[in-house]
Parts: structure tokens; C-alpha cells; sequence
């Protein structure tokens, strides 16, 4: 064994070598088609027997059907002939022998009136019934030869011919079924092939079983038969109970009796031929096989010695010989290869002489993408950071006590302020999903849940444009899946998004199905819009590409949403495909292999949440924190933050001041911003865990404008519990403050009553109910409830032209906001739908949201009093 196993490793150096590459390619290149052939052969050669059989069965059955139609023609002539002539002058040896030549068993006349026949003629034939004798009257009645169906006589089977004459006498002949099963013995090929006849009313006259002979057993029923009875004539496959087989059959008639004659075969018969022609097929390709095994050697031999020179100097070149060129060939060589030869050592010398400039060329573009990488970052961070304040100052701002139009100010810039927003997180969206170390983050996800609230989203903008939003789910589509939440959410809500800006008056129908074949997740994002010409749909995927169309310079935008779709996808391994016609609108597939997942979904930890979770957090009393932030603004608008909350706060300007904070005395929350002169976040992290101070436990958060999963990843390592991405709300500040480090949202989900969770987020009203009980916060729900509904009613037949409308505009927003504090999710979307019709003035169709606002508030409101009455 050892010795087959190094004679085998000697011999596969040699076959990782060209001439064996060539070998097999000129080989399979002419063993191929030859296969393909053969093959196709063998697959056909059973068709191509069925269609040789056909045609067999259906010639043996007609030259059958031929024969005995000259034996019924000849036998009715004698009839004919012996009835009309006196027997007694004519010579009786010569008369025996033509009736049995014809096998007459019995030949009679029965008068008119006369109650027995006169036999003229007999041979071992039973005496006929009077029952008979009534039945061949009827049947001789048309007054011409007939020939009977096949009657049985004592067990025996007869074929009876009649004539009745002029005077009413009536001629009886009978013959035997000899002749027609002597032809049907005739036909026998194969194992169990045959020929079956029966009369022209499906009675058996001749076949195989004797019992059916003997017992004219009716087959009128079999579909063949009914074809042979109407003079049909064919092919036809069908299972034979006889033979308890499908069998294939030729099938015909006799012209002049209307005589069925079938020759069946079972099917399965023709496989021994269908095997010879195979076993000849192989024959002949073993020996093609042969035949080019050895006209391929030959030929790769030819180009061995050249390739290998060229091999050889590859080599050389590889291994630093940069002057190495290919020598010149010997012998007969093929001219391609010799003009290979010479633009090699072309290619090898101008390689040489730019391989320094391609070298600097390289180097200068890595350092180019590594500058725009850096250049990005740096802007990522310097715009987030005034955008923190600015945004920070706007909301607390709008918790003042400020007039109408300073409102409608107010509202402006912080409208402007998100637009400047979400451009920044776009560009920055696009540079990451562009760089050559994208990560994913995958997380088990509800994917219905996270396109339903999208197109919740999305309702507002529709409703101000008239656009009614489709949504359908398809049956199969799994609940959970795992996958990046952000790239499947920049992708679902772009393409939602374009749709409903670029839709005015119309439908945008939004489709997931799932493909279980190929695990691939479906969406299709149709409407009936404006629509883009072809030679633009190769376009709309590069960055900061707007179609320039009337819908696109009314909504504006940067040009770089479906750009983040497509990246998205391929990182991925998606695709989308789009459809559009002008005037039809547009349509957005998209394909995305997904892993499905049978679980729930992925709960939320915090890292070392153990030593956190101490008795001070329990409740949501004063607490001291400590803010490092570099830039003044930040610091500033996150201080205003926490003093709203009734807290108290300590800033640092850098890393060093907040180290020397956090070592000098303890705080309850410690906000880092990561970058920092000196000392940065991470690493001022890093020291507070790793040295024993008073805040080693304390709970640390970074503050940022990069938030990458790697990000998160090294935050977490240094010793972090989470990340604040700027610019930074008040609501992420009292996240932090009471949903983070209270009593956990579960233990106060579990008291909230079944029936009223539809119509509340749970999280957000689990926080409320902690400071003082369900009751209590249900309390709290209904008297909000109250102040909405009197709030909505007020807005019954508001005109624009009201001098209280832009006081209505702020009851409205102050009441939405108080909805979304307390988790109102129901009502709190239909008021922030009231608000924009408001603010556009879009009061035309304000009467069905204020009905159905009012409706949320009813029921809400009688599911709560359950409780609290």
C-alpha cells in the first residue's frame, strides 16, 4: 500500500504540467460533442423504438385484417354458391372438400312456416334451437348474406352466415372459428407479444387465453376496440388487464365483416432493444474515446516545449531576474506561440521600465483614499459637533414660552437643521459602505414590524401629497430573520421614501414576499409617478445623481439615496432592480438572501450591567454627572439637559480635566466625548476602569459623531456602556437617566394590562408607570387624553384665515409631544399627522384624521377607565 501510495505522489508532479492541461482540454474539447451525442442517442433510442413498433404492430395488424377479410369474402361467395346450386348434382368429394376447405361445419335451408331445417351438410355440428333459428331470421331479414356475430353452441364458438331468399326460405351456414385463431397463432414476437380478433360487436373470436375463446368473452368495453368497431385505425398505449401490463398497439378492421384485429405488446418488452442499441453506442464511443485520447497527446506534445520555456521564464522573472526574456523555440512549433514569444518580451521590457512608475502610482492613490478617509472623519465630527448644539439649543428652545410666529421660526430651523442633518449622515453612509473594510452588524430583526413602521413614517408626507400608501404582507414571510438592521433599513426606507416623494395624487404598493426555494427576502416598491426614461436607470445608482424632472426639483435631495440602497445591498449580497415607463410610473425589486431565525429578538445588554445595577439607580432621584466635551456649545445644551431633568452636572474641557474629575470625587453618569485634545474618551475611560477611583463602576457614555460598529466595539472595550450619537436630543438624555438604570421595563411590562398595550409603546409607558404605579400612570394617560380631545374638537371648521390658527398649531404639537412622552404611540401619530396638514395648510381633508384621532381617544380611554374607575 505504502509503495502505490508514492508511486502515485511521484506521478501528480507531472500531471499539474501543461501538456496535461492541453491533453484534457483537446480531449474534452472532441470527447464532448461525442458524449452528447451518445447520450442523446441512448435517451431517444427508446422513443425512437416505441416509433419502429408503432409502425410494426400497425402493418402486422392490416396485413392480418387483409387475410381474413379474403377469408369472409371467399367464405360468404361458397355460401352463396352451395345455397344456390342442388349438392346432390354436384360431386359430393369435390363438395366436402371446398367445405372444409372453409370450415363449414354445417350447411341448412329452414322453409317458410316449417319448424326444422333441412341439413344439407353436417359435420359434428348440435342441433340448432328454435330460440337460434329466430334470432338468424331476424338477422337474414334485410334479405342479403350476412355474417353473424360469433354464437356459442354447446360451448363452442360459430360464426353463422344467412341468406333469405325470394320465396322466404332461409339459408343457414355455419363455420368454425378454426381459420381465425390459426391466423392469430401466427402473430407471436417477443416474450408476450400477440394479436387478439373480435367480431364486429367485441365479441374475443381469437386470442391467447383460450378462455376468452371459448367464452366469446365481450371486450367492447376496452377503448381499442370501440376504435377498431367504428373502422378506425392506429396506435394506441393502454394497460391490458390480460396481460396485467401497458402494453403499445397496432389496431385496425376488417372492411367487410367490421372485425376488430388488434397486436398488442407490453412496453416493457422493448427495453431488451432499447438495451442492444445501447450496449452498440458504448461499443463505438469506447473506441472514438481511444481515437482521441491519442490524437490529443499527439497534439498537446507540440506545444509542451514552448509553453515551458515561457514557464521557465516567468520564473526568473518572479524570482527578480527582471532582464529574463523568453529564448527562441526549435522544432515545429505553432506560429501563435512564437508570436506570443515576442509580445511577452515586449510586454517583460515595458513592464521593466514602468514597473518604478506604476509602483509610485499605487502609492499615491492608497494615500489619496487614505486622505479622503481621514478627510471625511474629520468632517463627520467637525459638523456633527455645532450640529449637537444648534439642535440641543432649538429644543430647549421649544420648551420656552414663545409666540406664534416665534414658533413658526423655530420650527423652520429645526427643520433646516435635520435636512443639514440627515445630508451629513448620507455622505457619510455613502463613504462607509464605499471603503473595502465594510462590516456587518447582524442582529435578529422583525422585518414586518420594521416596514410597517416605515410607512408609518411615511404617512404624513403621503397624506400631503394625496398618495395612498399599499402595504401587503405575504403569508409565508418568516417573522424573524438576522441581518443588519441599518443597511436593511437605509434600503427599505430610501426606496419608500423616493416613492412617496415622487407620487403626487397616485398609490405607492409596497410588496414582501419570501422565496423559500432560494432563502432570498423579496420587496417590491411600485408607483404610479412620474416614471424616468431607460437611459437614465443606468444612472440613478452613482452618487449625488438627481434626475432632473419636475417631482425632483420640487423635493430636492443630494442625490445619493439610491446610491446607499445599492451599496447597501451588495454589502449584503443583495441586488435591486428597477422598472420605470415616463408617465407609468416606477417599480424597485429587491432580492436579499437572508438567514432566517425561529427565535425572538436579540435582547439589549449592557455592558457590565451586573455591577451597575445598585440600589440608587432603582429610582429616578437627583443624580451628579459628569460632562467632558471640548466644545463649549455641547457642553452648554447637555448641562441645560440634565437641569431640566432636575439634575446637576460637572464639565471638563478635555480628557485630562475629566480624568482629574472622575479621581477626585464620585458621579452617577459620566458623558466622554471621544475626541478630545490630550487625552481622548477611550483613553480616559480606559484609566478610570483600570485605576481605583470612586467612579471604577460608575456608568460611562460616549458622546460622538462616528458611531460605526467598530466604534461600538472599542467603546466597549475601554470599558463603556453605550454611545450618544450627535447631535444628541433630550430624549436620549433621559433614556440614559431612567430607562437605562431604573427598574427594568420588563418587570413594569408585566403589570400593564393586556388590553391597553395596542393602543401604547410599552417600553416608554413602562418608564412612566415606574415612577408611581400603573394606576397612576393611567391616571395620568386619561387626563392627557381629555386635554387632546378638547385640543381636536377645538379644530372643528378651523379656517387659515382664524386669527387662533397658529395657536391651534402649538396646542396641537404641545399635546403630540405630551403623547410620545407617555407612549401614546396610536394618538400620538394621527396629531402629528393633524400638525403638518396644519402647518401646510392642508385643512381640506383634516376632518377624516380628526375623526379617526378622536376614535383612538374613545377607545383608549375606555380601555384605561377599566382600570382606574
Amino acid at each position: 500500500m505504502s509503495s502505490f501510495k508514492q508511486s502515485l505522489l511521484s506521478i501528480l508532479p507531472r500531471l499539474n504540467a501543461v501538456r496535461s492541461y492541453l491533453f484534457v482540454a483537446m480531449f474534452l474539447s472532441a470527447i464532448i460533442p461525442l458524449a452528447v451525442m451518445i447520450y442523446n442517442r441512448v435517451q431517444t433510442s427508446y422513443q425512437r423504438e416505441i416509433a419502429r413498433v408503432e409502425q410494426s404492430h400497425l402493418i402486422i395488424a392490416k396485413n392480418l385484417a387483409s387475410t381474413l377479410d379474403t377469408y369472409a369474402v371467399d367464405a360468404i361467395a361458397t355460401f352463396n354458391f352451395l345455397s344456390s346450386n342442388n349438392l346432390e348434382l354436384l360431386e359430393p368429394s369435390s363438395v366436402q372438400k371446398l367445405m372444409a376447405s372453409y370450415d363449414f361445419r354445417y350447411l341448412a335451408t329452414l322453409k317458410a312456416g316449417a319448424n326444422q331445417p333441412l341439413v344439407s351438410y353436417e359435420r359434428t355440428f348440435p342441433e340448432l334451437a328454435a330460440a337460434r333459428l329466430d334470432e338468424l331470421k331476424k338477422i337474414a331479414a334485410s334479405g342479403t348474406t350476412k355474417l353473424t356475430p360469433v354464437f356459442l353452441e354447446q360451448g363452442e364458438p360459430f360464426l353463422f352466415i344467412v341468406k333469405l331468399d325470394g320465396i322466404g326460405t332461409l339459408h343457414i351456414g355455419a363455420v368454425d372459428t378454426s381459420f381465425v385463431i390459426a391466423q392469430q397463432k401466427k402473430i407471436a414476437f417477443g416474450e408476450r407479444g400477440h394479436s387478439m380478433i373480435v367480431d364486429h360487436e367485441g365479441h374475443v373470436l381469437a386470442h391467447p387465453k383460450p378462455e376468452w375463446v371459448d367464452t366469446a368473452k365481450d371486450a367492447s368495453g376496452l377503448k381499442v376496440v370501440q376504435e377498431m368497431l367504428a373502422g378506425n385505425s392506429g396506435v394506441m398505449q393502454f394497460f391490458a388487464p390480460p396481460l396485467k401490463a401497458d402494453v403499445i398497439a397496432g389496431y385496425t378492421s376488417v372492411s367487410s365483416t367490421g372485425w376488430g384485429v388488434m397486436v398488442p405488446q407490453p412496453i416493457s418488452e422493448l427495453a431488451a432493444a432499447v438495451t442492444v442499441q445501447t450496449k452498440e453506442l458504448l461499443k463505438l464511443f469506447a473506441l472514438m474515446l481511444m481515437f482521441a485520447g491519442c490524437i490529443s497527446w499527439v497534439l498537446s506534445g507540440l506545444i509542451v516545449k514552448p509553453v515551458k520555456k515561457i514557464s521557465e521564464t516567468v520564473s526568473e522573472v518572479r524570482n527578480g531576474d527582471s532582464s529574463a526574456r523568453v529564448r527562441a523555440f526549435t522544432g515545429l512549433v505553432p506560429s501563435e506561440l512564437t508570436s506570443m514569444r515576442q509580445m511577452f518580451n515586449a510586454l517583460l521590457q515595458n513592464w521593466s521600465e514602468s514597473r518604478s512608475v506604476l509602483e509610485a502610482a499605487i502609492d499615491a492613490a492608497n494615500e489619496a483614499n487614505s486622505h479622503k478617509s481621514k478627510a471625511i472623519a474629520v468632517l463627520s465630527h467637525e459638523m456633527r459637533t455645532p450640529l449637537n448644539g444648534l439642535s440641543g439649543a432649538l429644543e430647549l428652545l421649544d420648551e420656552t414660552n414663545l409666540d406664534p410666529k416665534q414658533i413658526k421660526l423655530l420650527k423652520i430651523a429645526e427643520t433646516s437643521t435635520a435636512a443639514l442633518l440627515e445630508h451629513v449622515n448620507r455622505v457619510l453612509e455613502v463613504s462607509k459602505l464605499g471603503s473595502a473594510n465594510v462590516t456587518l452588524s447582524p442582529v435578529r430583526l422583525n422585518v414586518e414590524e420594521l416596514v410597517r413602521n416605515l410607512v408609518l413614517e411615511h404617512m404624513a408626507l403621503a397624506t400631503t401629497t394625496d398618495t395612498e400608501i399599499d402595504l401587503n404582507f405575504a403569508d409565508d414571510v418568516p417573522q424573524y430573520i438576522d441581518v443588519d438592521k441599518e443597511k436593511l433599513r437605509n434600503v427599505f426606507a430610501n426606496l419608500i421614501s423616493n416613492a412617496v416623494k415622487f407620487t403626487k395624487a397616485g398609490t405607492v404598493e409596497i410588496c414582501v414576499t419570501f422565496d423559500q426555494e432560494n432563502q432570498q427576502l423579496q420587496l417590491k416598491v411600485s408607483d404610479n409617478g412620474l416614471g424616468m426614461l431607460q437611459e437614465d436607470l443606468e444612472r440613478i445608482f452613482e452618487p449625488f445623481v438627481v434626475i432632473d424632472t419636475e417631482y425632483a426639483r420640487y423635493n430636492g435631495g443630494t442625490g445619493l439615496g439610491l446610491s446607499i440602497v445599492k451599496k447597501s445591498l451588495s454589502a449584503l449580497g443583495g441586488d435591486v432592480e428597477v422598472k420605470s415607463k415616463i408617465g407609468k410610473g416606477t417599480e424597485f425589486i429587491v432580492n436579499l438572501p437572508v438567514e432566517v431565525s425561529s427565535g425572538e429578538l436579540d435582547e439589549v445588554t449592557i455592558p457590565q450591567a451586573a455591577e451597575l445595577a445598585s440600589s440608587k439607580w432603582q429610582s429616578i432621584e437627583k443624580m451628579n454627572v459628569l460632562i467632558a466635551d471640548d466644545h463649549e456649545v455641547n457642553r452648554i445644551v447637555l448641562t441645560e439637559m440634565l437641569k431640566k431633568f432636575g439634575h446637576s452636572a460637572v464639565t471638563a474641557s478635555c480628557g485630562e480635566l475629566a480624568l482629574e474629575s472622575a479621581m477626585a470625587e464620585p458621579f452617577d453618569l459620566i458623558l466622554l466625548d471621544i475626541s478630545m485634545p490630550e487625552i481622548d474618551g477611550t483613553e480616559v475611560a480606559e484609566l478610570i476602569r483600570n485605576q481605583d477611583g470612586p467612579n471604577r463602576t460608575t456608568p460611562i457614555w460616549a458622546q460622538t459623531a462616528n458611531a460605526s460598529a467598530e466604534d461600538h466595539t472599542r467603546f466597549s472595550q475601554a470599558g463603556m456602556q453605550g454611545v450618544l450619537v450627535k447631535p444628541i436630543k433630550s430624549w436620549d438624555v433621559y433614556q440614559i437617566l431612567t430607562q437605562q438604570f431604573s427598574t427594568l421595563a420588563t418587570e413594569s411590562e408585566e403589570q400593564i394590562p393586556q388590553d391597553i398595550r395596542p393602543f401604547i409603546d410599552t417600553d416608554q409607558f413602562g418608564i412612566i408607570s415606574e415612577a408611581g404605579g400603573i394606576k397612576k400612570a393611567l391616571k395620568h394617560l386619561e387626563d392627557m387624553l381629555l386635554d387632546a380631545e378638547f385640543v381636536i374638537e377645538k379644530l372643528d371648521g378651523l379656517s387659515t384665515q382664524d386669527a387662533t390658527y397658529d395657536d391651534q398649531i402649538a396646542h396641537v404639537h404641545r399635546i403630540a409631544g405630551a403623547c410620545a412622552m407617555i407612549g401614546a404611540v396610536d394618538l400620538h401619530h394621527y396629531l402629528v399627522n393633524i400638525e403638518l396638514m396644519l402647518r401646510r395648510r392642508s385643512i381640506s381633508d383634516l376632518s377624516g384624521v380628526i375623526e379617526r384621532a378622536l376614535q383612538s381617544i374613545s377607545q383608549t380611554f375606555q380601555v384605561s377607565r377599566r382600570y382606574t374607575a
